[in-house]
């Protein structure tokens, strides 16, 4: 129950913080990439569910604006090497690195990581094939493609071993501050 909580409010918090800072729908796209990807790839966690919904609620709009401003930077023709190479790198990533497991979630045969690895790889790869095609052929906006790079992106690091420090980092910083300020 405390996990549905946490993941609605996970949402809300994301939506809320996306809409004040105009970047809704970016930051959505980011979250919805990431919950997505994660569900086959694994990588870093928060020591904390709570601290795990904090850390969703400020690096999806974060990322959204990001990608919302780099859109405007980018050309129409920019975007697709963007796309591509962030996704490439991110498909890549998942691949060599694929899946990552928690002590939550450990993975109890060599079936199962080979599984988890190549469905990780393929979602990655069909996010970019998607990317590609709405880039093509619909008018939705330039910033949500960019978006799901983001959260290829930001998925694919928490695979690797800077990602595990980063998250770390974040999480003992979120713990301290819960504790007021004490370090311990």
């Amino acid at each position: 129950l405390l996990v549905i909580f946490l993941t609605a409010a996970s949402v809300a918090d994301v939506a809320f913080l996306g809409w004040l800072f105009g970047c809704m729908g970016e930051a959505l796209a980011v979250l919805f990439t990431v919950f997505v990807l994660r569900s086959f790839s694994g990588g870093a966690h928060c020591t904390s569910p709570v601290r795990c919904t904090l850390t969703s609620a400020l690096l999806a709009p974060a990322l959204g604006k990001l990608a919302a401003a780099g859109s405007l930077l980018l050309g129409a023709k920019a975007l697709y090497p963007a796309v591509l190479g962030g996704g490439g790198l991110a498909t890549w990533l998942c691949w060599r690195l694929a899946p990552v497991e928690s002590p939550a979630k450990p993975l109890t045969s060599e079936a199962a990581r080979a599984f988890f690895r190549r469905a990780s790889t393929a979602v990655a790869a069909g996010a970019v094939i998607l990317q590609v095609a709405l880039l093509r052929f619909t008018p939705v906006p330039r910033s949500l493609v960019l978006a799901v790079t983001a959260g290829l992106l930001w998925q694919a690091f928490t695979l690797t071993a800077a990602g595990h420090r980063f998250v770390a980092g974040l999480d003992k910083t979120l713990s301290i501050i819960a504790r007021g300020g004490e370090e311990g």
